[in-house]
């Protein structure tokens, strides 16, 4: 018996949502939590991952369909950058928290600060890759130049895949793949 119930929203399942909805819903059933999850589709005959179809309650075309929820606890975003206005334009009263992988927009979106894509107040977390790192710049510059604007926070992730760092070594057994040696 689950007594908490967390409504997730998935606008975009490539590879990167997928692995996301697979990481909560893992999580979720670790911690007794149970999850609900809804997903936003844009054409409903390309095939989706094994076993995902099972994690949903809905796929959905659109937000106006009858089986959408109201109000999600979680909006996570993983479709291409460049749609990712005019969708947060969309779900932005109807989430709770935001999930946007990559950068918000893509460089040709870039906007004169006048549309509000996330609500004041709003929890959003944005991953995105230190590829992008003429975004941060720009952002930096903007609040530098907006002293009013308050981010709540920044976190920098570098991360790299571990067998590519020897080649021609098993990775499995070197220091960095040991956790009691500070790896793992």
């Amino acid at each position: 018996n689950m007594s908490k119930k967390l409504t997730v929203l998935f606008i975009g399942l490539g590879s990167i949502g997928t692995r996301h909805l697979r990481n909560l819903d893992h999580l979720c059933k670790e911690r007794g939590i149970a999850l609900y999850v809804d997903a936003l589709r844009h054409d409903l005959r390309v095939p989706l991952r094994p076993g995902v179809e099972e994690m949903l309650a809905n796929q959905l075309l659109d937000l106006d369909d009858d089986d959408a929820q109201p109000f999600y606890d979680i909006v996570f975003i993983t479709n291409p950058t460049a749609l990712h206005a005019e969708v947060l334009e969309h779900v932005k009263d109807r989430a709770g928290a935001l999930f946007i992988e990559k950068p918000i927009v893509s460089r040709d979106q870039i906007y004169d600060g006048t549309r509000k894509l996330v609500n004041p107040g709003q929890k959003a977390y944005v991953a995105a890759p230190m590829r992008w790192s003429k975004v941060f710049m720009e952002t930096k510059d903007y609040l530098d130049e907006h002293p009013e604007k308050h981010p709540f926070s920044a976190r920098a992730i570098c991360s790299s895949y571990l067998p590519d760092w020897r080649p021609g070594v098993d990775y499995r057994k070197v220091y960095s793949a040991s956790e009691e040696m500070g790896g793992g």
